[in-house]
């Protein structure tokens, strides 16, 4: 027997339940392929591409709150991946760093997921893509214009 809660997410509109259910597809295929959780992942990738940051950059970029970052970094740092300390400017602050076992995951990851990236976009032209990139930004826009999430679209 179906509960109240499972009957109202079954009732959602199809595109909103095949977009839950492609995120959680691509979170295991990263975990899979690169052997770390998507979320931490993407804070790994991003301290690769851009270098140093806070927290606070982190949280900002990814839209989620300052608990949610330092719970994925406490992670991180414990095994390995990351280091943190206190801004010398602003000891309010904390400043990450990918460590050499953190950037040889990312190094070593990309490949991986640009595999991961070209398998899940097969059959996807150039338009089509640009078309699922400015529907998902909508998305994002309606939810941050909301308030249901924080940060600029």
């Amino acid at each position: 027997m179906m509960t109240q809660q499972r009957k109202r997410f079954a009732d959602a509109p199809e595109g909103f339940l095949q977009l839950v259910r492609t995120h959680y597809a691509v979170a295991a295929a990263t975990e899979r392929q690169i052997g770390v959780h998507y979320a931490r992942w993407r804070v790994l990738f991003v301290l690769y591409r851009d270098g140093t940051c806070t927290q606070k950059h982190l949280a900002d970029y990814f839209k989620v709150n300052a608990g949610t970052v330092t719970r994925m970094l406490q992670d991180l740092e414990k095994k390995g991946y990351v280091s943190r300390e206190r801004d010398s400017e602003d000891n309010r602050r904390a400043r990450v760093t990918l460590t050499p076992a953190g950037e040889k995951l990312v190094r070593d990851g990309l490949p991986r997921r640009d595999a991961l990236v070209s398998i899940a976009l097969r059959g996807f032209d150039e338009a089509a893509q640009q078309r699922l990139a400015a529907d998902l930004r909508m998305i994002e826009r309606n939810l941050v214009e909301a308030g249901l999430v924080p940060g600029a679209a």
